[in-house]
């Protein structure tokens, strides 16, 4: 199976893994597994929490964002740019 495919272990094929709004993939190896950009609530796919969203589980967001450290609730925020030198 590939990155985005799991195996179903009924028809011993891969299958790709379900999107958000779609049930979340279980068989004997995975319980409640999405694509790699999506969580399981528990029964279906939501998308992971991007720029301005609040940070899921108070800890997690889409890819390389981070989770920030503002007041409550935390929000989902770029990391910080490289430091640039500039000489005149």
């Amino acid at each position: 199976a590939s990155r985005g495919e799991f195996c179903d272990v009924d028809t011993q094929k891969c299958i790709a893994l379900p999107v958000p709004g779609e049930p979340c993939a279980t068989n004997t190896t995975l319980a409640n597994t999405c694509v790699a950009y999506a969580f399981c609530d528990g029964t279906a796919c939501q998308t992971l929490p991007t720029v301005g969203d609040e940070c899921l589980g108070g800890a997690y967001c889409l890819g390389s964002l981070e989770c920030g450290e503002d007041p409550e609730p935390l929000t989902c925020k770029p990391l910080p740019g490289p430091d640039v030198c500039v000489s005149l």
